[in-house]
């Protein structure tokens, strides 16, 4: 009877699983329907069905689009470990339990803020006539060009993305237990010495998390470079948008959706084998 149940069990755990993998695999039948089936309006598929994707691999405006892409991602994914790793750690680290409770809470209430919220915040802010300028004319600077710009858009995504790497790598932090670094000191290490031997291989598999947390938000970002950018700033997400909404070539956004989750499972399965390498050498 009892084995009867568990069996109950794991089969109510596999509905769901089986149920969003089945939506996913029609979604990717589905794209590569339209970008190997379809003729595009901007690229010439006569003569073979994988002529659209050629097209793209050796369209330079393509190969420009991938590349601000990772660079934001990069960026974004660089600024949230130089601000994110001291932050968790200070949290880790202070004294008043209800101080921490606090923080983490703080950080919580960003997360459940509404994107397009936030996104209007920001414009607000970095606008010519916005808070920021507004506070360089009372110190007699001269205005900054702020919104509009790729300085804008990687602005507001590393605050979107900052919550989420220090929340993520605050739980592997907790394994650092003060008694390992007191007993690190005690046989003559220094700070340094601490932080590196033995605080960041003990963060290392959440140090991975964190920053794989990150680089997929930003990789997949299309509200803020559209609201930020001004147009500026064009992205994958915002250029398969583009070629949905204003060129009506449904087959070349399909092609560009296809290489660009190649591109992304490729970079998360170099992160997974850096994780998995990162948590056998601790």
């Amino acid at each position: 009877m009892l084995t009867g149940r568990r069996l109950s069990a794991r089969a109510l755990l596999w509905v769901p699983a089986v149920t969003m993998s089945a939506m996913i695999v029609a979604v990717l039948i589905v794209l590569l329907d339209y970008s190997l089936g379809y003729v595009s309006v901007s690229a010439d598929a006569g003569g073979s069905r994988f002529a659209l994707y050629r097209a793209l691999l050796s369209s330079s405006s393509f190969h420009r689009t991938i590349m601000e892409t990772l660079w934001l991602a990069g960026i974004v994914t660089a600024l949230c470990n130089v601000m994110g790793f001291p932050l968790a750690r200070a949290i880790l680290l202070t004294p008043s339990p209800s101080l921490r409770r606090s923080v983490l809470l703080g950080l919580f209430a960003v997360l459940m803020s509404g994107a397009v919220t936030r996104g209007y915040a920001w414009m607000l802010i970095l606008d010519k006539r916005g808070l920021l300028n507004a506070a360089l004319v009372a110190l007699h600077c001269p205005p900054a060009r702020l919104n509009n710009s790729m300085g804008a858009v990687v602005v507001t995504m590393t605050s979107v993305t900052l919550p989420f790497y220090v929340l993520t790598l605050f739980g592997a932090l907790k394994n650092v237990t003060p008694e390992i670094e007191r007993a690190a000191a005690n046989l003559g290490a220094t700070s340094w010495q601490r932080l590196r031997h033995v605080v960041l291989p003990l963060a290392a598999p959440g140090l991975v998390a964190a920053n794989t947390v990150c680089f997929s938000l930003s990789l997949g970002a299309f509200l803020y470079p559209e609201l930020l950018g001004g147009g500026r700033v064009r992205v994958l997400a915002t250029a398969i948008y583009e070629d949905v909404q204003t060129a009506y070539d449904v087959p070349r956004a399909a092609a560009m959706s296809v290489l660009f989750l190649s591109v992304a499972l490729l970079l998360r399965s170099l992160l997974a084998v850096s994780a998995r390498w990162a948590g056998d050498g601790r």
